[in-house]
């Protein structure tokens, strides 16, 4: 008989028992400036997750309030205590590109969505609500 492997849980040759995923979580925007909002994402997102990465938006056509050094000051000193709280291992990056590329770099498997309403969305973006299954379809 073969080694004993966890269920759903590759095999890695030569390691033995093969180690737990860990769950890194990617709650991305703006920050500017971080609100209260933003801390009670942070707070639940890093209940769920054993790595949060904090990805900080940066458009170069976009004139932000704070600058992204800035941005990323304010997350790490108001969300290190949340993640610390919840032994959640905390990361603030910025990025410039697709979400999902920073995603991949970031190795994250869970995304935190934002807490905006589905009429927020629709008002902003008809192309975006015309993406919803018709079954899902209901005035914004």
């Amino acid at each position: 008989m073969g080694p004993h492997v966890e269920p759903y849980l590759p095999a890695r040759a030569g390691r033995g028992r093969p180690q737990a995923m860990v769950r890194t979580a990617l709650y991305a925007g703006s920050f500017d400036p971080v609100t209260n909002g933003h801390l009670d994402v942070v707070r639940n997102a890093a209940r769920l997750a054993d790595r949060l990465v904090l990805a900080v938006g940066v458009h170069p056509g976009k004139a932000p309030l704070f600058s992204a050094d800035e941005r990323l000051a304010m997350l790490e000193e108001t969300c290190a205590p949340l993640a610390r709280a919840a032994k959640c291992e905390l990361s603030c990056v910025t990025f410039d590109g697709l979400v999902v590329e920073t995603a991949r770099r970031e190795g994250c498997r869970l995304r935190r969505w934002c807490a905006r309403s589905r009429p927020h969305w629709c008002a902003r973006s008809p192309a975006w609500a015309a993406t919803y299954p018709p079954s899902y379809r209901r005035p914004c």
